[in-house]
């Protein structure tokens, strides 16, 4: 039996369409089902010995790890996750060359893997956690007035709310509705209430409805809150002060909405104390400078909520108390993420001749946003660039070998040459949504039931993650 239990609790953040469900089934599938020479970790020698824990038992969701990896089997990407979930298991590494301190660490403790799946839509809430709907909204619409992609869309309900007269709920709630819808179907991922792009019950924007464009169809199909008879928007000051019924019912919804939807995403985000960032350059490339403005804005906004690096003292701290109880026990705090993967996802989407681009492209968005912890080493930050399943073969340059879906969904039945288009050696100033071709293939897993699928650098990631 082990002596200490070395307990990982590791984030995973998917940006837009950054394939965060494809991640965490290929890396379960990849480490229970371990092959050294097809994922090494450390060296040829090193093994993994895997066993999967029963869920926490306070109510949070399981990771559906059984289903993605069946879909992905059956050549279809896994299912958008629409919740928090986890998967819990425990590691043991063997083999490997390791000095003698290494040697004692790991005969006497456990690695217990909790993989925390955080929903990319629902981080567009997450400036709710602890505050106020007075807080809420100030901050919100100096976002719509401030940035030229919301303001755009935003700018009829700004008019609306900034007269400071006497409003009403429906006219302000359709407005502010409205405004949310076109920033939706413009791919700007920080859509708060997240309830406009994905229903409580999980439903994402009808596929019909994103085709047409027509924001008016989506608002009507739609709520901003809990439910319709629960919705909210944000007021400034002066129209709280003006209409203070008004204001307190909204107050109310915005007070159910967060400790119904806002509260358990941000506790277990907080709790984290590595994390892994995906995101996939070609999505931004291909929706268009405004994709890329929403979403360095929403990792902005994550990170900044997540302060993450601490001090070494609190750290140490936090070690001896899980040294004395076995892993059993915390500090009484939420400890500080210590660790970020940076990952440029799905990068079989691209020439493999511009690949290293990708990660040049995700360093020159994340780099800022982290330098000043990074500088205080308080923080250990690592870029990768990622396929957690290939499915790609790269032809003459820029072409690739791709399994395509049919006008119905489903996979072709041959592969064919797609032409992509070149990854820039840097961000443009802007572009236009368009402009850049990075077309959805199926995905290629292996015959055999159960064995991991094929990857690029994905085992890269899991030795950053596990100090391999």
């Amino acid at each position: 039996m082990a002596l200490y239990t070395d307990e990982r609790r590791i984030g995973v953040l998917g940006m837009q369409q950054a394939g965060k469900s494809t991640f965490l089934t290929s890396l379960i599938n990849h480490l229970q089902d371990h092959h050294p020479g097809e994922f090494p970790l450390g060296n040829a020698t090193t093994h993994v010995e895997f066993r999967e824990l029963p869920p926490a038992g306070d109510g949070t969701p399981e990771f559906p790890y059984e289903k993605f990896r069946e879909q992905l089997h059956g050549r279809r990407w896994p299912g958008k996750t629409t919740a928090l979930s986890e998967y819990r298991c425990q590691l043991d590494f063997t083999g490997g060359r390791r000095n003698l301190m290494d040697r004692v660490r790991r005969a006497v403790s456990e690695t217990r893997l909790i993989l925390t799946d955080l929903p990319g839509e629902r981080l567009a809430d997450v400036s709710m956690a602890g505050s106020t709907y007075a807080e809420w909204s100030d901050e919100l619409l100096a976002l719509l007035d401030e940035k030229f992609d919301y303001l755009e869309a935003s700018r009829d309900y700004l008019r609306l709310v900034e007269g400071a007269g006497t409003l009403e709920a429906g006219p302000v709630v359709a407005e502010f509705k409205r405004a949310l819808c076109r920033l939706a179907l413009q791919y700007v991922p920080v859509i708060t209430p997240s309830t406009l792009c994905v229903t409580p019950t999980g439903e994402y924007i009808p596929k019909d409805v994103r085709k047409s464009g027509d924001a008016e169809a989506l608002a009507k199909v739609r709520f901003v809150g809990l439910d319709a008879d629960r919705e909210f928007a944000p007021l400034p000051a002066a129209a709280r002060a003006a209409n203070p019924a008004l204001a307190e019912t909204f107050a109310r919804h915005y007070t159910a909405y967060r400790d119904q939807i806002v509260t358990p995403l941000a506790d277990k985000f907080f709790a984290c104390d590595q994390l892994v960032v995906l995101v996939d350059p070609t999505v931004l490339l291909a929706a268009g400078v405004g994709a890329y403005n929403g979403c360095a804005h929403m990792l902005a906004t994550a990170l900044a909520y997540l302060a993450p690096g601490r001090t070494p003292l609190p750290t140490l701290a936090d070690r001896v108390v899980q040294f004395l109880t076995a892993g059993r026990s915390r500090l009484p705090y939420a400890p500080k993420v210590r660790k970020i993967a940076v990952v440029a996802s799905q990068a079989d989407k691209v020439h493999r001749d511009d690949r290293d681009k990708l990660g040049d492209l995700v360093r020159v968005m994340v780099q800022p946003l982290l330098r000043n912890v990074v500088a205080r080493q308080w923080l250990t930050v690592e870029y990768f660039v990622c396929s957690a399943v290939d499915s790609s073969a790269s032809l003459e340059y820029p072409n690739l070998e791709v399994r395509p879906f049919d006008e119905n969904g489903r996979p072709e039945s041959q592969t064919r040459s797609v032409k992509v288009s070149p990854v820039p050696a840097r961000w443009p100033k802007t572009w236009p949504a368009g402009e850049y071709f990075y077309p959805r293939f199926a995905p290629v897993p292996p015959d055999r039931a159960g064995h991991p699928p094929s990857h690029i650098g994905l085992n890269r990631v899991a030795e950053f993650l596990f100090d391999l």
